[in-house]
C-alpha cells in the first residue's frame, strides 16, 4: 500500500532511466529488488533518513560527509554499470534498452568525472 506521508522521487528518477527495479537493485549491489520497491512506496525510510540527517545536521552532502565510502561505492557502481551494459548489448536492441544504455552511460561519465580515481 502506498504510504503518501512519505513521496519521494526515486520511482520518477529510476523511471527516467528506463531501468527495472531489478537493474536498479543489482547496480546498487542488492540481491533483491525489495529494497527499491519498499523505497519507492516510501516504506524503507529509516536507513535513509538516517543519512539523511547527516546531510541536514551538517550542511554536507553525503561525499562530502563519507569521502572514503563514496568513492567505494562509486567504483563498484561503476563496475556494475559495465557488467549491466555488456549484457544489455547482448540483447535484441529494443527503443527501453537505447534508453537504458544512454542512462548508463551518462551515469557512468558522471561518476568518472566527479570521481577521478576510478
Amino acid at each position: 500500500m502506498k504510504n503518501k506521508n512519505h513521496f519521494n522521487y526515486t520511482k520518477v528518477c529510476r523511471k527516467r532511466t528506463g531501468l527495472s527495479q531489478s537493474e536498479l537493485a543489482f547496480l546498487m549491489g542488492m540481491k533483491s529488488s525489495s529494497f527499491i520497491c519498499r523505497t519507492e512506496l516510501g516504506n524503507e525510510i529509516s536507513s535513509l533518513s538516517k543519512a539523511l540527517s547527516y546531510n541536514i545536521l551538517y550542511d554536507k552532502q553525503m561525499p562530502k560527509l563519507f569521502p572514503e565510502l563514496s568513492i567505494k561505492v562509486a567504483m563498484q557502481i561503476f563496475s556494475r554499470i559495465a557488467k549491466l551494459s555488456s549484457q544489455l548489448e547482448k540483447q535484441t536492441t529494443t527503443p527501453q534498452s537505447r534508453k537504458k544504455m544512454e542512462a548508463l552511460e551518462k551515469i557512468a561519465i558522471r561518476i568518472a568525472s566527479k570521481y577521478k580515481n576510478i
